[in-house]
């Protein structure tokens, strides 16, 4: 089993660098499942690695110029006593009634479960009164126990993790958005996170905004799908610039363009026409596949298709010229072939044979 390393000198590091390894254990029938790893097994977990931290990357895209590094110290004894509460977030129905071990009665199932509930939400309650660096210690365990609890495909610890992630989802944004931003982790890591980021709705999007000129390639399309999943009108103003910079790469300029004709944003004809004669192939034919879906019937977008359809057939490339007249279709609710002289006649008599 691999060590986590947790390298908590930055937001992302902590988090995405360190999510990788899980630990086995058998369960009654023999077979062997996969749960997240527990503080003991992280070479210190709260001890000695998150004592690097102390708690001090207090939502700094919030607080910017008003908290210096190590300005906010935890009270004397925040260690033993934050051990002691995650260990109550880490207890099993088990642990409370062992009967459960060897007979699961949904009964008394249940009547654990209420009891780790209550006694979790009696230690969340201490643990947030330290102050703003404890709770980003609870938010640095809980990131991480969801990214494990996925690794383990246990839908209830992951549910349960971004139940709680979500009650503190300030302190979450800057470490999701600097960690995607900065690609780290793996790509299955990115994407977790990325889902993640999208379930707090348009929140995040100034965080997105901060991070974009720090981003990596790879960081930018990460935030991209994470804004495409949130189907946002705030993500909007981000997601055209994106799609329509021609020095962007082109995977992270179609994701953009799938996300506004998903959302089905009325105002991007200007940008979906400019992305029609764009150089990259792929950027013609996602602004051709997605044109139907944000165009508002102008005759400026149904020209710059047949535009497109013809340019298309001269350079031999049919699946470009299909999907502008696919777009076309849908549009003008016509059955043409792909045949620009056909289309610019029907065009011209605004749809009418």
């Amino acid at each position: 089993m691999a060590t986590l390393r947790m390298l908590i000198s930055g937001l992302a590091v902590l988090l995405l660098a360190g999510c990788e390894s899980t630990s086995s254990s058998t369960d009654r029938d023999g077979s062997t499942g996969r749960e997240p790893v527990r503080p003991r097994e992280t070479g210190g977990g709260l001890n000695e690695l998150l004592a690097r931290n102390r708690g001090l990357h207090v939502n700094r895209l919030a607080r910017r110029g008003r908290i210096e590094q190590g300005e906010e110290e935890l009270p004397v004894g925040w260690k033993p006593r934050i051990e002691r509460w995650w260990a109550t977030w880490c207890r099993r129905p088990k642990d409370v009634d062992p009967t459960l071990v060897s007979f699961p009665d949904p009964v008394r199932l249940r009547a654990a479960r209420v009891v780790l509930r209550r006694e979790w939400v009696q230690s969340r309650t201490e643990w947030v009164a330290l102050g703003p660096g404890a709770v980003n210690i609870l938010v640095e365990n809980l990131l991480s126990w969801y990214v494990r609890a996925y690794d383990a495909n246990s839908g209830s610890e992951v549910d349960r993790a971004k139940l709680e992630i979500g009650l503190f989802k300030d302190e979450a944004i800057p470490y999701l958005v600097s960690g995607l931003g900065r690609s780290l982790g793996d790509s299955v890591v990115r994407t977790r996170l990325g889902e993640l980021l999208a379930t707090f709705g348009e929140t995040p999007v100034p965080a997105i905004e901060e991070e974009w000129g720090r981003a990596s390639d790879d960081g930018r399309l990460a935030l991209v799908k994470a804004m495409k999943q949130m189907r946002s009108q705030g993500t909007v103003p981000l997601l055209k610039q994106v799609a329509g910079d021609e020095d962007a790469p082109w995977k992270t300029r179609i994701e953009a363009i799938g996300a506004l004709g998903k959302m089905e944003v009325r105002t991007c004809g200007v940008v979906f026409r400019q992305c029609l004669r764009d150089d990259d192939v792929s950027v013609r034919k996602f602004a051709a596949l997605h044109m139907h879906q944000v165009t508002d019937g102008g005759l400026a977008d149904k020209e710059a298709l047949v535009g497109a359809m013809d340019d298309a057939l001269r350079e031999g490339n049919r699946p470009v010229a299909q999907a502008c007249r696919n777009a076309l279709c849908a549009i003008t609710e016509k059955r043409l072939p792909v045949d620009p002289a056909r289309w610019r006649a029907v065009i011209r008599r605004d749809g009418k044979d």
